[in-house]
């Protein structure tokens, strides 16, 4: 079974192309030949979110900018509509191919189920450390 970080190699050849002359050979040639701190540091932010905890439920930061968007979750859960599991699910959803827009959607749904992937995977570790 091929690891999810293996399905990259293919999809960094698509995107980035070959860097003078032959392709990066391991994930680490990658990152050494394409990848810029610069931009590691603004998807620091994709891959070990602000987590917030409201009333026992975890919730991204980012979908809580002001305090209005806690109080919706604490009524929407005080209303007991939806369960605590589905509302977390509301209020923790994105959608991978919708996150970025600079300067449009540059990848194809394949692309994006392996991205999301490996953001699942942080924060499942981002979660045990938090």
């Amino acid at each position: 079974m091929m690891s999810v970080t293996n399905e990259l190699i293919p999809v960094l050849k698509k995107q980035f192309g070959k860097a003078a002359g032959e392709a990066p050979a391991t994930l680490g040639d990658w990152l050494y030949a394409r990848g810029r701190a610069s931009e590691a540091l603004l998807y620091a932010i994709l891959f070990m979110p602000e987590l917030q905890l409201i009333q026992d439920s975890i919730l991204l930061g980012w979908n809580l900018p002001d305090e209005s968007a806690k109080r919706r979750f604490v009524d929407a859960l005080a209303e007991g509509k939806q369960s605590r599991q589905q509302l977390e699910t509301s209020f923790n959803f994105i959608e991978v191919g919708y996150l970025f827009d600079a300067p449009g959607r540059d990848t194809e749904d394949e692309e994006d189920e392996i991205l999301a992937k490996l953001i699942k995977n942080a924060w499942e570790g981002w979660l045990k450390v938090s």
